[in-house]
């Protein structure tokens, strides 16, 4: 959320804000104030969905390798992968091209 309000034109709001209060003008300083909540409300938000996003892309694009382990061949990610396995190449996601 303090990513939001080192938006330069944020900082120019808060910035008219106090000079807005400072004048006793307190009806416009409300509005950019709210304009300001608004913004940084709407910007949490995205980030928020944004990374939620990310989260699922990678999971989704997880790597798997295929593998022979304890004598059956099975789809294991590809950070799970340990010695004693023996990798098939080309073989990842069961379904995937080269099975």
């Amino acid at each position: 959320m303090l990513q939001q309000l080192r938006d330069p034109l944020i900082l120019v709001l808060l910035v008219a804000a106090v000079l807005t209060i400072a004048t006793g003008d307190l009806s416009d300083a409300a509005v950019i104030l709210f304009v300001v909540v608004v913004n940084t409300t709407v910007g949490v938000v995205h980030e928020v969905r944004e990374e939620q996003a990310v989260r699922a892309l990678s999971a989704l694009s997880a790597p798997t390798a295929g593998v022979v382990r304890d004598a059956t061949e099975r789809a294991v990610p590809a950070a799970g992968v340990v010695p004693g396995d023996v990798v098939l190449p080309g073989r990842g996601r069961p379904g995937s091209p080269g099975r």
